[in-house]
């Protein structure tokens, strides 16, 4: 009368903890495929990642490479001797190194700015084609010599919707104002530290480049003999009517 239902404990017993075993095996053999099924998502997706970010490295390797031979054949656009094709080159060079969509250059002439060129502007643009020397902005670019940024909430103010970025031209040596150079629109990621230092460099390149040209112009013009036709220029017979 004991022997069977020990019997039957002992087997049940025994039958349920092999059975148990089964299951906790299949629970453990399910977990690990569920982690290799995430951890395969994991690889495809950083795999995924890892190309994209190959192919935007291509992409700007290529881009910079095309970009640094037309800066090049941009910049020599500004090694002119004459002051208009100098400031046809502005209008290549920034167009290269800014990627503006709306610029302009500004001469000083009469203790105001007058603009020389207008990249992009349209009809609609409430866009100023001189500055006085009341104007804020006259006053921080041209008398104080700096660079503003829409980015800083002051030169914003200063700025008032005529641009996002504005510098002096100024001759280096002499202290000479020669212009302003504006950029009024530009893309989003345009306008960033790095640029605005680049905006600085380009706008002492174009003010050396104008200078020298100028000064060339100005030595041209006393000079006795033509380059061009290599006859004797006006400038000679000017000294030689006192005489």
């Amino acid at each position: 009368l004991v022997s069977t239902p020990v019997q039957w404990l002992v087997a049940a017993v025994a039958i349920g903890e092999l059975r148990m075993r089964h299951v906790r095996e299949r629970d453990a053999a399910l977990r690990g495929l569920e982690l290799a099924r995430v951890r395969e998502q994991e690889t495809t997706a950083a795999y995924n990642r890892l190309t994209a970010i190959k192919d935007d490295l291509e992409t700007r390797i290529a881009g910079q490479l095309r970009s640094a031979i037309t800066m090049y054949q941009a910049a020599r656009s500004l090694e002119k001797m004459d002051t208009s094709e100098v400031l046809l080159g502005v209008m290549e060079v920034v167009r290269v190194v800014m990627n503006p969509e709306k610029f302009s250059l500004y001469l000083f002439r009469d203790n105001v700015l007058e603009v020389s060129i207008g990249e992009g502007w349209a009809a609609e643009d409430s866009l100023s084609g001189v500055f006085t020397a009341d104007s804020p902005l006259f006053q921080e670019v041209i008398a104080r010599r700096r660079i503003v940024c829409a980015a800083n909430a002051v030169d914003e103010r200063i700025l008032a919707d005529q641009g996002v970025l504005a510098g002096p031209l100024a001759d280096r040596e002499t202290g000479q104002v020669i212009g302003m150079l504006k950029i009024e629109q530009i893309g989003f990621f345009g306008l960033h530290f790095s640029n605005v230092q680049t905006f600085s460099v380009l706008c002492d390149w174009i003010a050396d480049a104008y200078v020298n040209a100028r000064r060339f112009e100005s030595a041209q013009s006393d000079a006795f003999v033509e380059p061009a036709t290599r006859l004797l220029s006006y400038a000679f017979y000017k000294r030689q009517e006192p005489y």
